[in-house]
C-alpha cells in the first residue's frame, strides 16, 4: 500500500470533542471520520480526561489509516508534575525544583515511546535533563 499522507497533530481526551476535531483535517482526505473517531475513544479510553495527546495518522491511497497515539510530551508531564509552565527566562532564573524521582515517574510512563526511539536509558535520561533545563527549573538530587 501506498502511503497518501502523513497527519501528525495533538488531540485532547475529550470524548465529545473529538470528531469536531478530526472532522477539519481529515475530512478532505475521505477519511470516515465518525469510524476514526470510534476507534480512537476505545484507545485512549486509558489516559487521563483533559490530557493532550500526540497522535499520528497514516492515511494510505485506498483510503485505509493506521493510527499512532503516542504519549503527552515531556515538557507536559513536568508542567502536569509542578503545576506551572515553566519559566520564560530559563538561563537567568530558577523558576521551580523538580525531584529526581518526579523525573524517573515521567520516563516511566513514557518507557513505549523511549523504547521504539532509543533502549538507552542514561541517554534518555540526559535528553529530559536537558527538557528540565530549558524549562529554567533545577534538580533537587
Amino acid at each position: 500500500m501506498k502511503i497518501s499522507s502523513i497527519i501528525k497533530t495533538k488531540i485532547k481526551n475529550n470524548n465529545n470533542e473529538l470528531p469536531d476535531i478530526l472532522t477539519p483535517i481529515l475530512g478532505s482526505k475521505g477519511i470516515n471520520v465518525k469510524n476514526l473517531a470510534e476507534e480512537l475513544i476505545n484507545d485512549i479510553i486509558y489516559f487521563e480526561e483533559d490530557l493532550i495527546i500526540p497522535l499520528i495518522i497514516i492515511i494510505y491511497e485506498n483510503k485505509k489509516y493506521k493510527t499512532f497515539i503516542k504519549t503527552p510530551y515531556v515538557s507536559y508531564c513536568i508542567q502536569q508534575i509542578i503545576k506551572t509552565k515553566g519559566n520564560s527566562t530559563p538561563k537567568h532564573k530558577i523558576y521551580e525544583i523538580i525531584s529526581r524521582e518526579e523525573i524517573f515517574e515521567i520516563i516511566s510512563y513514557k518507557v513505549i515511546n523511549i523504547m521504539k526511539n532509543t533502549f538507552n536509558l542514561k541517554k534518555t535520561f540526559k535528553i529530559f535533563l536537558s527538557t528540565v533545563n530549558s524549562m529554567g527549573l533545577t534538580i533537587l538530587s
